[in-house]
Parts: structure tokens; C-alpha cells; sequence
């Protein structure tokens, strides 16, 4: 099959993305590193066809329902290898994936688009934004600083007198302004 370059450029940023995403952290133990990158390089031929296989599946079926059953049936023999994962967290429910695919594809005949490469791409596009939106969203929530919920006024008061920001005011100025 004939890959498009923005196939390839996508296909070449998510798969770097998840390599410094899991071998960055292991960069001190070469068994562990050396394990990564085997499995990597071994696996590459062969996963990388299935992103391809999974979209050929789903997208020229243009039933909703028929759509969902074959792919939450792909995602279930997906391979969902760390480096290229059509699932790739557990809090995004294959439901999702599901949802989200069905909407891109719908979108992509809307337009007139038949390339598999194009639905390819997209599709890891897709994988990327969720996975990308996940994790921003767990961040965002996971940032909550302890200080502030433990002290609310006294962190403020301090933020004002103390933060760099408000060192051009004077200390008279920065009491009236609490």
C-alpha cells in the first residue's frame, strides 16, 4: 500500500511521542531501554499495518450500528501496542474511540475524501488528540495545590506581599489591596 507523507509525518510524531514518553523514563537502565527498543524494532512490520487494516475495516461501512460492532471488535484484537495504541488509556472507554472514529469517517465522506491513507491519518490524529486530552484533563485536575486548599487566605496574602509580580508596589499598597 502506497503511504501518503502525512501519513508518514504522523505516524513518525505519535510513534515519537510514545518513545520519549516510555523510554525517556528508563533512560538509566539499558536492560529496560534495550527491551523497549527491541520490542520496537521486531514488532514495527507488523503492528503498524494493523492502524491500516482497522480503518480499511470501518471505513466504508456507513451503517452506525454495524460501524460500532466491528470496531469495538477490532479494539478488542488490536494489538494496542505502546508505541502506536488506537486504545491508549484505560479512562478513555473504547465506547469513545468508537464515537470519535465514526464522527471522523462520517466527516471524511462528507467531504468526499476515499483515501485510506487520508482515513489513516486521521485516524492516528484522532488516537493522538484523545490521548493528548486525556492526560491534559488528569493534569488539570491533579493541580491542585495543597496549600492553597489547606490556607486559602494565607496563601494570598502571601502570593501578594511575596510574588514577584507585585514587588513593584509598596508595602502600604500591597495591605490595602488584601
Amino acid at each position: 500500500m502506497k503511504v501518503s507523507n502525512g501519513v508518514k509525518i504522523s505516524e513518525c510524531f505519535y510513534s515519537g511521542y510514545f518513545l520519549i514518553k516510555y523510554l525517556y523514563p528508563v533512560r538509566e537502565d539499558q536492560q529496560e531501554l534495550d527491551s523497549y527498543i527491541y520490542q520496537y524494532c521486531d514488532t514495527n512490520a507488523e503492528i503498524f499495518p494493523q492502524r491500516s487494516e482497522f480503518v480499511e475495516l470501518l471505513m466504508t461501512n456507513y451503517d452506525e450500528l454495524l460501524f460500532n460492532t466491528f470496531c469495538l471488535t477490532s479494539l478488542i484484537n488490536y494489538d494496542n501496542i505502546w508505541y502506536d495504541p488506537i486504545d491508549p488509556l484505560v479512562t478513555i472507554s473504547q465506547n469513545e474511540i468508537c464515537d470519535l472514529h465514526w464522527k471522523l469517517f462520517e466527516s471524511l465522506r462528507e467531504r468526499g475524501r476515499t483515501s485510506t491513507a487520508e482515513y489513516v491519518n486521521f485516524s492516528v490524529l484522532a488516537s493522538l488528540d484523545l490521548y493528548l486530552n486525556a492526560y491534559e484533563q488528569d493534569d488539570y485536575e491533579n493541580c491542585i495545590d495543597m496549600t492553597v486548599m489547606e490556607n486559602p487566605a494565607a496563601w494570598a496574602d502571601s502570593y501578594v506581599k511575596d510574588h514577584d509580580v507585585f514587588l513593584i508596589w509598596d508595602e502600604a499598597a500591597k495591605y490595602d489591596a488584601t
